[in-house]
């Protein structure tokens, strides 16, 4: 199922991405290799996961290849989940974040053992 931000006039949609759930490091250091499918993104992308008040993670390393995949790195450094797990919300945009697509509440980070 794909998701849109930004109303009907959104030509951007997320409808995937690998992997879909890491674990949260805590104190330790963590990046994720992210790769996204949907359609319409465009050649500077922007991509960020978030969830309700915590900083926005913005990622790094965006690469767009065609309009139908970025991929990319996030940094779950310093992030930990208190309970079984949390989903996050997986978004990309453009430069000046006008249009953009985004997945709620499905990157799942879960607690580390």
């Amino acid at each position: 199922m794909p998701w849109s931000l930004g109303g009907t006039s959104s030509t951007m949609s997320v409808t995937g991405f690998t992997p879909a759930s890491a674990t949260a490091p805590g104190d330790a250091t963590s990046t994720v290799q992210l790769a996204i499918t949907g359609t319409g993104f465009p050649a500077q992308a922007l991509v960020w996961l978030e969830w309700n008040g915590q900083p926005v993670i913005k990622a790094t390393g965006v690469t767009v290849t065609g309009t139908t995949r970025v991929t990319c790195t996030v940094d779950l450094t310093g992030w930990t989940v208190t309970g079984a797990a949390l989903g996050l919300n997986v978004g990309v945009g453009n430069a000046n974040f006008s249009e953009g697509a985004w997945a709620p509440q499905s990157f799942v980070l879960t607690a580390k053992v």
